[in-house]
């Protein structure tokens, strides 16, 4: 009985965070081709869950995400429903920098588990995304719960040049119902 309250307390801890976050997102999310065409190959082949470490930076509210690298972890302990810490994501010099984490759900489900939300909340990022299909993510912003996170789509076998994410979030302190955009670039 004492096991169980400590768990529902933890819970509720974990779902204040995501209420009363450390930091704000940003408003939008521009995605690279490279990364969209790697997640859909990634998605296609791996049949255990996978990491990437997204890398890019944010400039006045737009979060350009460039590039993903396969973040460093046992091949052995991947599974099909997780990947058990440590992880490790590759130090890279120069103007970007670690934005976020990407990570599969081979069973197609698109929302975060409370132990993807409770290592998004602690990892102080400002994106989490789940590749839960060969062309469908969800993403969740820093400062939106996880009902917010949308489903989105693309084309992976589209031309770089204009390859489009479709998808849209809507900012929570914004006190209105306009979606700020995701987009690709």
């Amino acid at each position: 009985m004492v096991r169980a309250c400590f768990v529902i307390m933890g819970l509720m801890g974990l779902a204040l965070s995501i209420q009363e976050p450390r930091r704000q997102g940003p408003q939008q999310i521009r995605i690279g081709s490279a990364a969209l065409k790697a997640w859909s190959l990634m998605y296609r082949e791996f049949k255990t869950e996978f990491l990437t470490c997204a890398y890019g930076h944010e400039v006045d509210g737009v979060l350009q995400m460039k590039f993903v690298v396969l973040a460093e972890i046992k091949p052995s302990q991947a599974t099909r429903d997780s990947i058990p810490p440590p992880i490790y994501c590759v130090d890279i010099s120069g103007p970007d920098s670690l934005v976020g984490y990407a990570h599969s759900h081979p069973s197609g489900v698109c929302g975060e588990s409370w132990r993807d939300l409770e290592a998004f909340v602690n990892s102080k990022l400002g994106v989490s995304i789940i590749v839960c299909g060969q062309n469908k993510i969800a993403v969740l912003v820093r400062g939106n719960t996880p009902e917010r996170a949308p489903i989105c789509t693309f084309d992976p076998e589209g031309d770089s040049g204009s390859l489009a994410l479709e998808c849209t979030h809507v900012r929570p302190d914004s006190g209105s119902n306009a979606p700020a955009g995701s987009t690709h670039q």
